[in-house]
């Protein structure tokens, strides 16, 4: 929370994560490192502080399948809104 307070501080009006989906098949095919755990924690620090955020999904992507797409509706459909 520290980090954040200081980038809004500094100047930060927007943030944006390329999250690709929220499937650990698909996360792991495109190396997205960190846990889902870290991007909802990120989510809920940057919403409390009010900086407005983002995610890049991939959509029609032919390696997903409905499970994948499933998984990633449903977490960010548990994410704050703005």
């Amino acid at each position: 929370m520290d980090k954040a307070k200081l980038m809004k501080q500094s100047g930060l009006q927007m943030m944006s994560f390329g999250m690709q989906s929220a499937s650990p098949r698909i996360r792991e095919l495109y190396r997205r490192p960190e846990t889902l755990g870290e991007v909802k924690n990120a989510n809920e620090i940057l919403h409390a502080l009010r900086i407005p955020h983002f995610f890049d999904l991939i959509v029609d992507n032919p390696v997903e399948q409905i499970d994948d797409l499933e998984t990633t509706l449903l977490f960010l459909l548990d994410l704050k809104k703005p």
